[in-house]
């Protein structure tokens, strides 16, 4: 079977080319759906012919791409084609192999300014040695110092890279330090948190077992305060910090103390702050004792260094983990919309002499407008759309909720009595001010006659001949549902005449925004259906054309939703036989 397998952005998704024609663009309906605006809503298509696979631009502005060369008409496609349309790209596969798995996102690489730091501090080492070795042996030190850096630099660099687990890493990264730095008895990174400014112990690793160690970890006040007050590092004697000593618990519980400054094992600290583009997220300290030695100001260069690395992979991991969130959350988004879209009518009705076609596109992955086609018999047809005070998904449970009362109270068939009816269910249920503003017709295919009742909704248009009429009469307009316990409403009928084009569309097209922020509007709309071609597709498309050429670049702010009609002739007919079992009113 052949399919095209995404490469960028959705690298790996799978499409399956089963139809004779496989449409790519921005409409939900779509067989590979682009949530792109330089996207057109019907960019191109797949046709299945005798000889092979064809690909065809639909007239888009943005062009199609096949093999990083533009296509102007239709192009056969060949097994290993790659095919672009603005910042999205396919490949085609025509085996019957699976394409290969995607491999996860790994925080595998840290700043590529290591190697280049490698580099500097092996000059620079060689230039110390050459400025100031006296001696062979002095030499020699000042080597083994740098060579002890880029060993560390190195040793720390595999361990923040190899788990994307921020526990595991700063533990492998602490038991590092300590052999890293030979005088140190304890390592411990603390982190900050952003909400309450409150250090917490993350990881901590230390030589042998202290009667302190059961406490917590003893830190300097002071050399926290300086570290993140001045955002480097500080090496500080634990004798002359002892007076402004504190402990912070496993669990970030601050103890003021006076630890024994003479005691046993009482030495250097330092420590270096955990910094990203200049925000602190913890620290690095490290504790020294007498009997090993204490820290020098190398010794604290090489600590920030080192703290430097272990901020990025921190900082990698975490982004990484909100990516995974991010993921999750448009999963269920995308199911979500699936749903929603699979609560409204999949096709419009079939209708012999009557044309009927439908757009749909939320702002977001969900939204709050809403179309549906109602039988009530066989030659009465019901068309409403609505749109809800509300966008996304708390718009989209609300919208759920009212097509489900149009329809278990659409028998009653009057527009009026169906609209108070659905009134009095929503004002029980509407709370935090959400209401829907709604437009139900009812149309005999006998008599050619339309009546409706508008509730608080945009105009409905009818293009007849060469006249626009905007059906708007005070008679049948009323508040929009949901607002009042009860509403008065009424309805109006008018005649429908063969050639006559009727338009239902919510405030999202009327609200379109330019990129300079203007509203398209409903001058520009009337223009639109008025110089429409007399169908309801090229209607209805000349419309979405024109709100493109509009708004161009510029962010879909609100759903939209457009209803398009044509009557061709008297007389018209459902062509399916299947009668819906209707409900009974409450």
């Amino acid at each position: 079977m052949a399919r095209i397998i995404s490469l960028a952005p959705e690298k790996g998704r799978i499409h399956r080319l089963d139809a004779t024609e496989n449409l790519i663009g921005r409409r939900l309906d779509c067989h590979v759906y682009v949530n792109d605006q330089r996207v057109s809503r019907r960019h191109a298509r797949i046709r299945r012919e005798l000889d092979g696979l064809q690909l065809e631009d639909l007239g888009s502005s943005n062009g199609t791409f096949v093999n990083h060369r533009r296509i102007h008409g239709s192009v056969r496609l060949r097994d290993g084609d790659l095919i672009a349309i603005g910042a999205w790209s396919w490949q085609l596969d025509l085996s019957d192999e699976q394409p290969t798995g995607v491999d996860s996102p790994l925080v595998s690489d840290l700043p590529s300014d290591l190697t280049a730091s490698f580099a500097d501090l092996r000059g620079l080492g060689v230039a110390v040695v050459q400025r100031k070795a006296a001696t062979l042996y002095e030499a020699e030190q000042e080597i083994e110092r740098v060579h002890r850096k880029l060993q560390a630099v190195h040793r720390v660099a595999e361990a923040v890279s190899s788990t994307l687990d921020p526990t595991q890493m700063l533990d492998r990264v602490t038991s590092l330090l300590l052999e890293v730095f030979p005088p140190s008895s304890r390592a411990t990174v603390l982190g900050l948190d952003a909400a309450t400014g409150v250090l917490r112990a993350r990881a901590s690793q230390s030589r042998r077992r202290a009667p302190h160690d059961e406490e917590g970890v003893r830190i300097a006040r002071g050399v926290v305060d300086r570290m993140l007050r001045l955002g480097q590092g500080v090496l500080i004697a634990q004798a002359a910090d002892a007076s402004h000593a504190a402990d912070v618990d496993e669990q970030g519980g601050r103890r003021d103390s006076d630890p024994d400054a003479s005691g046993e094992g009482i030495g250097w600290r330092m420590g270096a702050p955990l910094t990203v583009r200049g925000e602190h997220s913890g620290v690095v300290l490290l504790e020294a004792e007498p009997a090993r030695g204490y820290f020098t100001q190398n010794d604290l260069d090489l600590l920030s260094g080192l703290a430097a690395q272990i901020a990025v992979a921190l900082h990698l991991i975490d982004l990484h983990q909100r990516l995974l969130v991010r993921d999750r959350l448009d999963h269920d988004l995308r199911l979500a919309r699936q749903i929603q879209r699979n609560l409204l009518p999949r096709d419009p009705p079939r209708v012999a002499g009557l044309e009927i076609a439908v757009h749909y596109e939320p702002a977001f992955h969900v939204g709050g407008d809403f179309y549906d086609f109602l039988w009530r018999d066989q030659q009465q047809l019901s068309i409403v759309v609505g749109d809800v005070s509300g966008k996304a998904v708390s718009g989209a449970l609300f919208m759920a909720r009212v097509t489900s009362e149009i329809r278990s109270v659409a028998s009653l068939g009057s527009p009026a009595r169906v609209i108070e009816r659905v009134n009095r269910a929503l004002a029980e249920i509407a709370d935090d001010g959400m209401f829907v503003t709604l437009v139900y017709l009812s149309i005999d295919l006998r008599t050619n006659t339309m009546r409706f009742a508008n509730a608080g909704h945009t105009i409905p248009l009818l293009q007849r001949g060469e006249q626009l009429l905007s059906l708007e009469f005070d008679r049948a307009r009323s508040m929009p549902v949901g607002v009042l316990p009860e509403i008065q409403c009424d309805e109006v009928e008018v005649p429908l005449l063969p050639g006559d084009v009727l338009m239902l569309y919510t405030d999202g097209i009327i609200e379109a925004r330019s990129m300079k922020g203007e509203f398209y509007g409903q001058d520009r709309l009337d223009a639109a259906v008025a110089s429409a071609p007399r169908t309801a597709r090229g209607a209805l498309d000349a419309v979405l054309r024109d709100v493109d050429g509009f708004v161009e670049a510029a962010p879909q702010a609100d759903d939209q939703t457009v209803v398009s009609m044509h009557l061709s002739k008297s007389g018209a007919m459902r062509m399916d036989t299947l009668l819906p079992i209707p409900n009974r009113p409450r």
